[in-house]
């Protein structure tokens, strides 16, 4: 069974590609394009990764990630935000992100930081 990302991104043409890198290396791929529909998503889908992106209009990814650890059913997900703002590691941190990476970011680097939170997950 392939592992599952969540992309969370109000771009179209950056979840596009980063859809596509993901579908080929052997991931399935679920897109929102805003807060609430990832939240909506989450209520019927368990993704191992959840890729979020800081700014987004309306709920931006900071308070999803929030919602996402106040979940019980949520709280153990994996979570990484991307941002091309001011990247704030501490307030990251504190809304609950496992992991952050700066836009733009190589598709290779944050492929490679989604295997490494699932493999970290499934030695734990």
């Amino acid at each position: 069974m392939a592992n599952t990302v969540l992309l969370v991104d109000d771009d179209p043409q950056l979840s596009h590609i980063v859809s596509m890198y993901f579908e080929i290396e052997g991931f399935a791929v679920l897109t929102a394009d805003t807060g609430q529909k990832a939240l909506e998503l989450l209520n019927d889908s368990r993704p191992d990764v959840v890729l979020l992106d800081l700014m987004m209009p309306g709920m931006d990814g900071l308070e999803v990630c929030r919602r996402i650890r106040a979940n019980p059913r949520l709280m153990n997900l994996r979570v990484i935000v991307f941002t091309a703002a001011e990247t704030r590691e501490e307030e990251l941190r504190e809304a609950g992100a496992d992991a952050f990476i700066a836009k733009p970011y190589s598709l290779q680097g944050l492929g490679q930081m989604v295997r490494d939170l699932i493999a970290a997950r499934s030695a734990s």
